[in-house]
């Protein structure tokens, strides 16, 4: 079902239509995370960029970030639940690098200050 949100919206309606015929159906109506979903879509959901000229290129990034999370997923038999915590499970891990690699850039900036100040 996500799938179709995903490729098979033509409108913002249609989008709008299938996404409140989903979560009404897995009754995740009050879910705090597919609600920001939601409120994201036109940064996400093709629907929403349709009129934009982009020549189909991508940030390597952004299609390398999106590659690692749903790596290894079989997104057609997954529930939407199943989906759900797979993916947040996935940006946890992705914050916590992140996190680390904030530390480390931290001590190799303060190393380079160190040595400022010795001279």
């Amino acid at each position: 079902m996500f799938a179709k949100l995903l490729y098979d919206c033509e409108t913002e309606d249609d989008f709008k239509f299938n996404w409140r015929e989903m979560v009404e159906k897995y009754d995740v109506l009050d879910n705090r995370w597919l609600n920001r979903l939601f409120g994201l879509r036109d940064k996400w959901s093709p629907t929403f960029s349709r009129d934009t000229f982009s020549a189909n290129i991508r940030s390597t990034h952004e299609s390398e970030s999106t590659n690692s999370v749903f790596q290894g997923m079989s997104c057609k038999i997954m529930s939407l639940t199943e989906f759900v915590r797979h993916y947040e499970e996935n940006v946890k891990k992705m914050h916590e690098i992140e996190h680390i690699d904030d530390i480390i850039l931290l001590e190799v900036d303060l190393a380079y200050l160190s040595l400022i100040v010795e001279f």
